[in-house]
């Protein structure tokens, strides 16, 4: 009841209230909006630049690593290394005079001046360590027993970067990167042992260290196994960090992942080195970081959002108080109005704005109103028009039959008046009184199939008397067809096309059949003659209404004729179909509905 009471004689707070959850709406709808975007493109903005530096870390490795690669491309193609490799030795001098000789062509050649390697050893194929010092058991023992080394021979490498290792005695941290390839020969790329460079691990990593500290809280470079190559930074490594499960997100290249690691979430941004896919470069960033911006911008665009509702509420009540009644009088006239009913004029017991805009309502629903009259008048006489000059059309085309017809008719039994036989004309008489009924009735355009077929019949009679019987008639109609409707006289003239123009001029006898076939929910005429044919620019004159030089070719007339009463009683898609080759006959044929 309170609720009822409030609606009838507090309208102007309703407004007031609607109004001000509306604005509010659309604030909230804008703030949060603002705020989305502009998470967005902070998010955006942060994974671009931990792009760039993923890019420039990895690009880095990439090229160090490289530099190892390249050194051993000149190492491999070195001649006098290549011929000491594969030097045979028969004694243990000559197997440390061949040791003594390599190790120093790698030393003065390649290891010297060079700070991110701390040596190059080479190692024969049968496992012989080529380097006098290195060669004691002590420490060719830790050399080939290392697993790394082994791993790298059974595992049918050409080349690998082991683990960090204690390289080549035992330290208390791992500090050395071992390079391991197999060395060729360059004539018949048969194996000649394995070169192995030892690089300092913090030398090689040194360049990524600003990098990673400016932009990571720690940053990690582990193999596909998850095995710690390096580390940035204060968090301690997990395994799990290099296995964690891909989230949806994907940030221009880099897989994203959320991790926690004591107790704090991580986003983790990891990258694969172009120039060692084996390794992976792993950067962890705190959400919090992240948040804490987003929190102290979304807690700004909160407080404007809550000044502006406020501002708004009130507005909206002092604009409500200036709206009176003769509002909703309006709003239920155009109610009616939109319901398809005319409203009762509007009244307003004002004299201000409020009555001049009843009025020009009233005058606007009686301009509709009036309107609508016009139009539909306009259109029920548009409609009268357009089916008297549909019908006068088709009385226009059926009567261009009539007077052609009567013309050929008479032509006939002046002939046979000439001839001395007057039971003929009395049978061509009969003829011509039933096809002179059929085109002379008025009112009646549709007949069945079987009358139509008899109207055949009889003007193929009436040119019997005239050409002594040049071609026989046949036709296949199914029972079912017999009573189905077609329009009057519409097979005479294609009838007469076949005789005259067809078989006529071939000057043998020949055959016409009409032929109904039920196909779907139409009816398929066909009416098909073994005349002279005609080619197919005949064929597309005929069609397109061109007039044709030779005067033995198929009356268009007739045809043109035909084809409109067609179009004009069922619609484009009920047109003539003319098919024809030269010396085999033309076959007429054309649709209509199956209907009774």
């Amino acid at each position: 009841m309170k609720l009822k009471l409030i609606r009838i004689k507090h309208i102007r707070n309703r407004i007031a209230i609607y109004y001000s959850l509306l604005i509010i709406l659309i604030i909230i709808a804008i703030s949060f909006t603002i705020i989305t975007i502009f998470s967005k493109q902070f998010i955006d903005l942060t994974n671009n630049i931990v792009e760039q530096k993923m890019s420039i870390i990895t690009r880095d490795i990439d090229r160090r690593l490289n530099d190892v690669k390249t050194l051993f491309t000149y190492i491999r193609n070195d001649q006098n290394v290549q011929n000491l490799m594969a030097m045979r030795t028969y004694t243990d001098d000559d197997e440390k005079s061949k040791a003594l000789n390599i190790s120093n062509i790698l030393s003065s050649k390649y290891l010297y001046g060079n700070s991110l390697v701390s040596n190059i050893i080479a190692v024969s194929a049968d496992n012989h360590v080529l380097n006098p010092l290195y060669s004691i058991k002590q420490y060719r023992d830790m050399i080939i027993d290392n697993k790394n080394y082994k791993n790298f021979v059974n595992g049918d490498y050409f080349s690998r970067f082991s683990t960090p290792i204690t390289f080549p005695t035992d330290q208390e941290e791992n500090m050395t990167i071992t390079y391991y390839a197999e060395y060729l020969s360059n004539k018949d790329y048969g194996k000649l042992g394995y070169i192995l460079i030892n690089l300092k691990k913090e030398d090689l990593f040194s360049d990524i260290k600003p990098f990673c500290t400016d932009t990571f809280d720690a940053t990690f470079i582990v193999d596909k196994s998850g095995q710690l190559i390096y580390s940035i930074g204060d968090i301690p490594y997990k395994h799990d960090i290099a296995k964690i499960d891909k989230m949806d997100t994907t940030v221009i290249g880099n897989s994203v992942n959320s991790i926690n690691i004591n107790n704090k979430n991580y986003l983790a941004y990891s990258k694969e080195l172009n120039g060692y896919p084996d390794w992976l470069a792993i950067g962890l960033v705190s959400k919090q970081r992240l948040t804490e911006k987003l929190w102290l911008m979304n807690m700004i665009i909160y407080g404007i959002g809550i000044l502006c509702i406020i501002m708004v509420a009130i507005i909206g009540f002092l604009i409500s108080k200036k709206i009176t009644d003769p509002i909703l009088d309006i709003g239920n006239a155009m109610k009616k109005l939109e319901d398809g009913v005319w409203p009762e004029k509007v009244k307003a017991n004002t004299n201000d704005e409020l009555k001049h805009l009843a009025t020009g309502f009233n005058r606007m629903v009686e301009s509709i109103k009036s309107l609508i009259n016009d139009i539909y008048k306009e259109q029920e006489e548009k409609k009268k028009a357009e089916v008297m000059a549909l019908q006068y059309q088709l009385d226009s085309l059926q009567s261009q039959i009539n007077p052609h017809f009567m013309y050929n008719t008479l032509n006939s039994i002046e002939y046979l008046a000439l001839k001395d036989g007057a039971n003929d004309i009395r049978e061509m008489i009969q003829s011509f009184n039933i096809l002179l009924r059929a085109s002379m009735s008025v009112g009646k355009q549709f007949i069945t199939i079987e009358e139509e077929i008899s109207l055949v019949k009889s003007y193929l009679k009436i040119q019997e008397c005239r050409y002594d019987k040049i071609a026989d008639f046949t036709y296949d109609l199914p029972e079912e067809l017999k009573y189905k409707k077609i329009p009057k006289l519409i097979l005479q003239p294609l009838v007469e096309n076949s005789l005259f123009h067809g078989i006529a001029p071939k000057d043998s006898h020949g055959t016409i059949i009409v032929r109904f076939k039920c196909v779907d929910d139409k009816i398929s005429v066909a009416v098909i003659d073994d005349g002279v044919g005609m080619s197919e620019d005949e064929i597309q004159n005929i069609m397109k209404n061109v007039p044709l030089e030779n005067k033995r070719s198929f009356n268009k007339i007739g045809l043109v004729n035909v084809d409109e009463r067609l179009k004009l009683y069922y619609g484009d898609e009920f047109r003539l179909k003319i098919f024809s080759k030269i010396g085999i006959g033309t076959c007429i044929s054309f649709y209509i509905p199956n209907i009774e």
